[in-house]
């Protein structure tokens, strides 16, 4: 109701904005796809740039993860810190035994304290940019994305290209998206702490081999190259 006219909305105001733009750049064939008929604009406007910036492990100093497979960092990328999912997903990831650090990446969160029960704001930490953060323990740190929406879609774009897991809702347009890639689980989009704590055993916990192939890093100079051939069309 409320979200469903919101979204509506944001779509509205999308389409009018993006009414005299030349071309548009998105981060899958999916969202390629997706994109005329949504925006209402010429398929020929519409092109794929895997990947356009540098993967952000390039500008963090990276070290082997030294946790035990109980001790799982949680990160959740945030756009605005009152958003609802994201108060959601903290406390969901506060009642997992596997996760022992949840990191809020996001702009003026400092209200969300307020918000948050004790559990909660005892596993939180909260930074304004990924620079922020010192070292990134690769082997069991994970982005934690439970929005329902693509919005999010070259956040979990530089994470697949940078060789982590991901973790989103499991929805159609979600399934469409990350489904292919390697790195990528999914839990419901009602999801309790038992559809979490499996899915982390099986993203983190589990050895297996993972068939799927990697999102390919894409280089600077190749995003480039390819955002120029978009400005052509």
């Amino acid at each position: 109701t409320r979200h469903l006219a919101w979204s509506k909305l944001r779509w509205l105001v999308l389409r009018i904005a993006l009414h005299s733009v030349c071309s548009v750049a998105v981060v899958s064939d999916y969202l390629r796809e997706r994109m005329p008929h949504a925006l209402g604009c010429e398929g020929k406007k519409v092109a794929v740039v895997r990947n356009p910036v540098q993967p952000f492990l390039q500008k963090l100093s990276c070290k082997p993860s030294a946790h035990s497979s109980n001790s799982i960092t949680a990160y959740i990328i945030g756009r605005n810190s009152e958003e609802k999912r994201h108060r959601q997903a903290i406390e969901l990831l506060s009642t997992s035994l596997r996760v022992d650090k949840i990191i809020l990446v996001a702009r003026d969160a400092l209200t969300l304290r307020e918000q948050l029960s004790p559990q909660a704001n005892a596993k939180l930490l909260m930074h304004d940019c990924l620079t922020e953060i010192s070292t990134f323990d690769i082997g069991s740190s994970f982005l934690f994305s439970y929005s329902a929406v693509e919005s999010y879609s070259l956040v979990i774009a530089e994470w697949l290209a940078s060789g982590l897991r991901v973790l989103t809702v499991d929805n159609k347009p979600m399934r469409r998206l990350w489904q292919p890639w390697r790195g990528i689980h999914f839990v419901p989009v009602q999801c309790s702490v038992a559809n979490l704590e499996a899915t982390l055993y099986q993203a983190i916990e589990r050895q297996h081999v993972d068939p799927r192939p990697v999102f390919e890093p894409i280089t600077v100079e190749t995003s480039v190259d390819d955002l120029e051939r978009l400005l052509r069309l």
